[in-house]
């Protein structure tokens, strides 16, 4: 047997952003006839630390189906916030 000493290896736990989420209500309002007709609807937003905040509401159609976000508008929208 060898009476060297093993240099011990230790290993660092991944470090996960903590992240919270935020609500924002804001309000749509139309002019019908002599009223003011508003509807509230919420925004979701995301903070990680380090990190910008996010906006991750998700988007509806008139039917009210989520919509599915443009995959390569995201990308664009990445690729302009690195610069």
């Amino acid at each position: 047997m060898n009476n060297k000493e093993i240099p011990s290896t230790k290993i660092e736990p991944i470090i996960k952003p903590k992240c919270n989420l935020f609500e924002l209500v804001q309000y749509q309002c139309i002019i019908k006839d002599d009223r003011v007709i508003c509807s509230p609807f919420v925004r979701i937003f995301k903070r990680c630390a380090g990190k910008p905040t996010v906006e991750i509401t998700p988007y509806y159609d008139d039917e009210g189906s989520p919509i599915e976000p443009n995959i390569k508008e995201i990308d664009h929208a990445q690729d302009l916030a690195r610069c």
